[in-house]
């Protein structure tokens, strides 16, 4: 249940038992977003000699750009659903929950989604979880949402991925933007626009830093910076998306 990304799990103070806080089961968006992604890729690069071996992911890569839109999208939402999996009922169940691991089935190279899905899922998430900070883990109206990030490890870990903003995802979501738009000077500006606030942040305060968190409520107008104050894979991202866009 907690074999992505999003693995927190601690120990509930007084009871010795351990609480996984996003059990994630089954079926998860961004995992098969990039399976995808690895089919489709491996099936146009392999060489000659193992042709056989490329239609036979060309084959795989068919079936799961088939199912992926029927299996995770939400059309009340206009987004995907975060994971989907089988009841012990035999029921299937959809996560309805706006995450941004949905960002994945739009900024890899090859998306599983058609366009017109792609943008949906961008405007839902600019419109629920981007900030200049990043991408929080739950929208503000969310039950689950955690505003604050802080206290003791069982109390920070419950909001690590319920509302925590994380500005590594900010590559997956501007890369998004750059992609759904083809790549034309409207998408690089609005993809340069949301990593701007990182660069600033970089460049300044954080003497060529980025945090691994922020706080996902605002303090003053601020988003403060929580968590390890040099996380590679946010710096890592940011200078990625802005070399896409062309530096």
């Amino acid at each position: 249940t907690q074999l992505t990304w999003m693995d927190a799990a601690a120990v509930a103070p007084g009871s010795g038992e351990l609480h996984i806080f996003t059990p994630r089961p089954g079926k998860c968006v961004e995992i098969n977003a990039l399976w995808y992604n690895a089919l489709t890729g491996l099936s146009e690069t392999l060489p000659d000699r193992f042709a056989a071996d490329a239609k036979r992911f060309a084959k795989l890569a068919g079936k799961v750009k088939r199912a992926f839109t029927p299996t995770f999208w939400n059309a009340d939402a206009g987004c995907l659903f975060d994971h989907v999996f089988a009841g012990h009922d035999g029921h299937v169940y959809r996560d309805a929950s706006i995450r941004p691991n949905q960002c994945l089935a739009v900024s890899l190279p090859r998306s599983p989604l058609a366009k017109t899905k792609q943008r949906s899922v961008l405007r839902v998430v600019k419109d629920k979880l981007l900030t200049p900070a990043g991408l929080r883990t739950l929208p503000t109206d969310d039950a689950e949402y955690h505003p604050w990030y802080g206290g003791v490890q069982y109390e920070r870990d419950a909001a690590y991925h319920r509302g925590t903003i994380w500005p590594w995802l900010i590559g997956p979501y501007a890369e998004g933007v750059l992609r759904a738009g083809g790549f034309d000077d409207a998408a690089r500006r609005e993809a340069r626009g949301a990593i701007e606030p990182l660069l600033a942040f970089l460049a300044g305060p954080g003497v060529g830093q980025l945090y691994e968190v922020h706080q996902a409520q605002p303090v003053d107008g601020q988003h403060p910076p929580r968590g390890c104050f040099a996380q590679a894979w946010s710096v890592a991202e940011v200078l990625r998306v802005w070399a896409m866009c062309g530096g």
